[in-house]
């Protein structure tokens, strides 16, 4: 029998077309003419990408239409595209403040290709892209993340400050745009958040319009474009983590192609089934344990492993301690 491959391989990719719809909402309030409006209009297929210079471009036209080099700031206060809806109401539905926050990380790729965001800290956020993202698109990331993170928390902002990879000449202006949350630059992309409790309970808890939310968002990460055979692979993994008898060969079925063409693709891009397997459980299992509200043996099951013991051992060798030790260097705390 022969197999196609499940993608042939994409041209690399600058950013979701769906931006230029919001910059083009946006962009109205600033008086501009039909004709200038003109080029954010237009429908195109879901999932739309643009290509890195088409991306920079439109960001760069966007500033000097508006003549506002804080738009990308402005943003959230402007327009409020429909995958970041959806974000905002699964999140306000999550059953807690953590499951919020977990939702935000899953799903950061619908803002931008390639984008991961992840606990770096218990109380920071980083956010890292495969391809630079242009200013005033990763000002407008951090402007909707912002406003989805203070929603969860508004009898406490939850943000208590912004690292950028730029600068800002009027930083004053900037941080009002975000609510007075000061802005910094740095080497890392973060979001510093205050002391919280995971566990707390959200007003808008409800599971079952969260579970309705989440598969809303599920249907629209799964319309954006995989650029490369791992990126399926990891979807896959994702998807079916946990799974007792996951392995390639499930994979492979799961993608109508052969355990031997997936071992052989994978292996031209430089990767294999094992690492990314071994690359998400780690970084699921670093969120899980971060986090503090499962046991040990839960996170062990969820992930996948016979049992604690096994899984204490992995976290052993992926970070060279054990998962309560691990916990207690990263959140500063010692266990009583």
């Amino acid at each position: 029998m022969h197999h196609q491959p499940a993608q042939q391989d994409h041209p690399a990719t600058g950013g979701h077309d769906w931006w230029r719809t919001a910059l083009g909402n946006a962009l109205q309030h600033y008086g501009l003419t039909p004709e200038t409006l003109g080029h954010y209009c237009g429908q195109r297929p879901a999932g739309s990408l643009l290509s890195p210079d088409d991306n920079r471009e439109l960001w760069s036209r966007a500033c000097r239409d508006a003549d506002d080099p804080l738009l990308g700031l402005r943003l959230h206060r402007l327009s409020l595209p429909a995958p970041i809806l959806a974000l905002q109401f699964a999140c306000l539905t999550s059953a807690s403040l953590g499951q919020a926050i977990d939702c935000l990380i899953e799903h950061a790729e619908l803002f931008s290709p390639g984008l991961q965001i992840r606990h770096s800290t218990a109380n920071r956020l980083t956010c890292q892209s495969d391809q630079p993202l242009p200013a005033p698109l990763q000002d407008a990331i951090s402007g909707y993340l912002c406003r989805l993170l203070q929603q969860l928390s508004p009898l406490q902002p939850l943000v208590e400050a912004i690292t950028l990879g730029h600068a800002h000449q009027d930083r004053q202006a900037a941080s009002r745009l975000l609510g007075a949350i000061p802005l910094q630059q740095g080497a890392a992309w973060q979001l510093t958040l205050a002391g919280h409790d995971a566990s707390a309970t959200l007003q808008g808890a409800d599971s079952e319009l969260h579970l309705q939310a989440r598969q809303s968002l599920q249907l629209l990460q799964e319309r954006l474009p995989a650029r490369e055979l791992s990126q399926l692979v990891t979807r896959q993994i994702r998807r079916q983590l946990g799974d007792p008898g996951l392995n390639l060969e499930r994979i492979a079925q799961s993608l109508n192609i052969s355990p031997r063409h997936l071992r052989r693709k994978l292996g031209q891009q430089g990767s294999s089934y094992d690492l990314l397997y071994d690359g998400i459980r780690r970084d699921q299992a670093e969120q899980l344990v971060l986090q503090g509200r499962l046991s040990l043996t839960s996170i062990a099951y969820e992930l996948g492993f016979n049992g604690p013991s096994s899984f204490s051992r992995a976290f052993r060798r992926w970070t060279g301690s054990s998962p309560t030790r691990w916990r207690e260097q990263q959140t500063g705390s010692s266990a009583d």
